[in-house]
């Protein structure tokens, strides 16, 4: 079944505008969620990961 043209004629316009940073924010979601900082977190996990895949 194909996509209806309007349908990704949006998804395409959605993809645009966050390509140009609409969405580049962040919150202080997880922090509040689970008392630990964000970024304190993800460079180490990052650091793990790295190291696990090679």
């Amino acid at each position: 079944m194909l996509m209806p043209t309007e349908f990704a004629a949006m998804l395409a316009r959605m993809d645009g505008t966050i390509a140009e940073g609409t969405e580049g924010h962040t919150t202080d979601a997880v922090q509040r969620f689970t008392g630990r900082s964000l970024t304190a977190q993800l460079p180490p996990f990052a650091e793990r990961e790295m190291t696990r895949s090679s």
